[in-house]
């Protein structure tokens, strides 16, 4: 399983994209296409908003307010969808209502209020483990839908004064579902520590299987390519963020898309400017920079749109060096032959004698004297030394996948044939100096 913590939400997501672009997943049919398989992923955030102003995604947040409002009130009309994705019906049964919508499911489906009830057991049973909302009813299990819910179940619990929320999903679509899941049940979150009156903590996604349609690549490669964290980051950290009690305030008037009747100042602003880029098909250039983090993301996706709409895809790519390096190495030990990799290997173990006698001493600490048995033993210490760095490359979340047994196998190959004794590769640190020394080694 693929784990993502710590990360801001853009980054987590640039993260995953970059998972999903960056190794050769199994490629599997489905019913809308090929798609990429990375299989279990749980994604747990904290800190940060959940709007997201990657550049080239073209994340739409005046859909993803909207239908967060329409969750929140338990709707299932595919209406005020439709008024920002005009094919949002093409998912309905009957072309008029969502069979799987979650707020129906959460408010009506199941003959009673599921939020309010979790309100009241949270608010009488603070320490209560049992507050589960169900979104999958057993009859959807076989049943010929256009929409049957990939979201399952919501649980919540209080821990010290903060609210968290893990929602599983079966089956998540990393390029168009994941994002909109992330914003529209942070919202519900928002929704239920409010009426409790505690503050949010961990929201988390479960997902058994997230996949990226083999159509979505280049554009995602896209993403991951021209985006960096530290300017991520840095963007994260100027902006203002989303008034979230507006949003719950204006529920109603979002949900029926009265935009008139907006209270929220960032709202009423923020959706002046979007019908302002949809009726007059402008890029934006004469509207005065975003302030806050929801119109930099609108101002991102105007900006995406136009890109997308003429074929324009000049926008200046950046290079991107933060995985570069491991890639290329990975690459190297996949496309080289065996014996050519351990010749490689050989010349290179010389290389890392002196770094490896000082990854010892640190290791060992000082006053312990390193020696080994003869020159061959020293050698066959380096090599390994080698192969460990080289799985270290691998990103810490795929160690325990397909792709980090795929890379650990071909290692474990590659040190047999080199006649090195069976151990296990741990990862090593080292100073990027260090590495970036032995592997221009290697690749020279």
């Amino acid at each position: 399983m693929i784990v993502i913590r710590g990360l801001s939400p853009n980054e987590a997501y640039r993260r995953l994209l970059a998972l999903a672009t960056q190794h050769d997943w199994p490629l599997e049919a489905s019913r809308v296409g090929p798609c990429r398989d990375l299989g279990a992923v749980t994604v747990e955030l904290d800190g940060g908003e959940r709007t997201i102003f990657l550049s080239g995604r073209g994340w739409n947040p005046a859909f993803a307010v909207v239908e967060a409002a329409w969750i929140v009130s338990g709707r299932n009309d595919v209406k005020p969808l439709k008024h920002f994705i005009g094919s949002y019906d093409r998912f309905s049964d009957d072309g008029q209502t969502l069979h799987g919508a979650y707020g129906y499911r959460l408010r009506h489906h199941f003959k009673r209020d599921q939020i309010e009830a979790a309100i009241d057991e949270l608010a009488t049973s603070p320490e209560s483990r049992r507050v589960v909302m169900t979104l999958f009813a057993p009859n959807d299990l076989g049943l010929d839908s256009k929409d049957i819910p990939c979201n399952t179940q919501v649980t919540l619990r209080r821990v010290r004064g903060r609210l968290e929320m893990t929602v599983s999903n079966r089956s998540n679509d990393l390029w168009l579902g994941v994002p909109y899941n992330w914003f529209v049940f942070r919202v519900l979150q928002h929704f239920i520590a409010d009426r409790l009156g505690i503050v949010c903590g961990v929201q988390r996604h479960v997902s058994s299987y997230v996949h990226l349609y083999e159509k979505d690549f280049i554009s995602a490669k896209r993403v991951v390519t021209i985006n960096r964290k530290l300017d991520l980051e840095r963007k994260e950290a100027e902006l203002s963020g989303l008034d979230m009690q507006g949003v719950l305030r204006d529920v109603s008037a979002l949900t029926d898309l009265s935009f008139n009747s907006l209270t929220s100042t960032q709202l009423i602003g923020f959706f002046t400017r979007f019908q302002s880029y949809r009726s007059t098909n402008s890029i934006g250039s004469e509207i005065l920079p975003a302030r806050d983090i929801l119109t930099e993301s609108l101002d991102q996706w105007n900006l995406d749109r136009h890109l997308a709409r003429d074929n324009n895809m000049t926008q200046p790519l950046t290079y991107n060096p933060e995985t570069e390096t491991g890639l290329q190495i990975q690459q190297w030990v996949f496309a080289t032959p065996v014996d050519a990799v351990v010749e490689r290997l050989n010349v290179v173990a010389q290389e890392a004698m002196p770094i490896l006698r000082e990854a010892l001493r640190s290791e060992l600490g000082q006053g312990l004297r390193i020696e080994f048995e003869d020159a061959a033993s020293e050698r066959q210490a380096a090599m390994h030394f080698v192969l460990e760095l080289v799985f270290g490359t691998l990103d810490p979340a795929l160690v325990r996948t397909p792709i980090g047994d795929i890379l650990h196998d071909r290692l474990t190959t590659i040190a047999t044939s080199a006649g090195l004794p069976q151990s296990p590769l741990r990862v090593r640190e080292l100073s990027d100096e260090q590495l970036k020394y032995l592997f221009g080694a290697i690749l020279a």
